[in-house]
């Protein structure tokens, strides 16, 4: 398994109580609900991802030099 790291964050009460319904209605955890839903971000924004990369490598070669 890959490695992974952990994540905090706050939900309100009512986003909450949606992701704990959500959680016990399609019998998943919520982390895999909100895995997800990251996922599915990342794959939408991927060039836009790959192109930040890119440009902070250059970045930190003409700083290099």
């Amino acid at each position: 398994m890959a490695e992974t790291k952990l994540v905090n964050f706050r939900l309100q009460p009512e986003e909450y109580e949606g992701l704990r319904i959500l959680a016990e209605l399609t019998e998943r955890t919520q982390a895999d609900i909100v895995r997800a839903l990251i996922n599915k971000e990342l794959q939408k924004q991927q060039s836009a991802i790959t192109a930040y990369k890119a440009n902070v490598a250059e970045l930190k070669r003409q700083i290099k030099k």
